[in-house]
């Protein structure tokens, strides 16, 4: 396990907040995450659990430790039948492309995701609200490391359990330590179809010039989000994107103070409207 002080920690998230963190582990393998979070839980620590970094901002100083998952479990099998185990390290396009090649498909929509499938599972990766395409649709068992007893074991995966950008894992204390997926028969060249079809859907309305967390919020309204995108509040080196509503670009030396101010200004709007918005990031502090 390598573990580093005072890291930068601007590598680890697609946002690229200027930040450090205190104490930073990477356990290369599923024992060396199960000590760690069994030594944890005996000092009482706690902890941030990190997979690819797409949905997380940091703190300039993060002080809990911080435990980078994307070494513990990048193995990929073919169980025969449209059955694959993926590891929780596995980015979700290895998973694709693994699945493309023996002729199985379903999960292109995820392609242009910088996420892993330890982090799709945990967040239920998806579509937009209301289209009913996630990565539950496609869960038959999930491997789990129970934080406080550090216990594994697998469990059935019960898609009723999992919501909109939400998942069964988020109540509990408990790692996502990998999933087996159940995938439709698809050729290869089909599949080759729909993620280039993926890949240019994002081009077209996702603003990738910038580094950014992607949707800010989980919920709001589509108005608010579109006059923010057209006035373009800036904070710092942080601006909402001018291209894609409720996204937030970095174009330099960004923080996360930055990133509240700007978070602020779009939660005082809608309670001046009277509407809901609910924040889908999580903060490292």
């Amino acid at each position: 396990m390598k573990t580093y002080r005072d890291r930068s920690l601007v590598p680890y998230s697609t946002m690229r907040l200027q930040a450090v963190g205190a104490e930073v582990h990477e356990p290369e393998s599923v024992e060396e995450l199960r000590e760690l979070a069994l030594r944890m839980a005996s000092g009482r620590k706690t902890c941030h659990w990190l997979g690819a970094g797409s949905n997380v901002v940091f703190a300039e100083r993060v002080k809990s430790p911080i435990v980078d998952l994307m070494h513990v479990d990048d193995s990929l099998s073919n169980l025969g039948g449209g059955r694959f185990r993926a590891g929780c390290s596995v980015r979700i396009q290895r998973l694709v492309r693994f699945a493309q090649k023996g002729g199985y498909g379903g999960l292109e929509y995820l392609f242009s995701l910088p996420a892993s499938v330890g982090g799709c599972v945990y967040m239920n990766a998806g579509r937009g609200r209301g289209l009913g395409q996630s990565i539950a649709n496609h869960l038959e068992a999930v491997d789990i490391l129970e934080l406080d007893t550090g216990e594994i074991h697998r469990e059935t995966a019960t898609p009723s359990a999992f919501g909109y950008r939400t998942s069964p894992y988020q109540a509990r204390s408990c790692l996502v330590l990998g999933a087996i997926l159940r995938l439709s028969p698809q050729s290869p060249d089909e599949t080759e179809r729909k993620i280039q079809e993926r890949l240019e859907t994002s081009r077209k309305w996702l603003d990738a010039g910038l580094p950014s967390c992607g949707s800010v919020f989980k919920r709001g309204n589509k108005f608010v989000f579109r006059a923010f995108r057209w006035l373009h509040p800036r904070s710092g080196a942080l601006a909402f994107s001018r291209k894609t509503s409720n996204w937030i670009g970095n174009h330099g030396a960004g923080t996360l103070s930055d990133f509240k101010k700007l978070v602020g200004k779009m939660q005082r709007a809608h309670r001046m409207l009277g509407q809901e918005c609910e924040l889908e990031i999580r903060v490292f502090e």
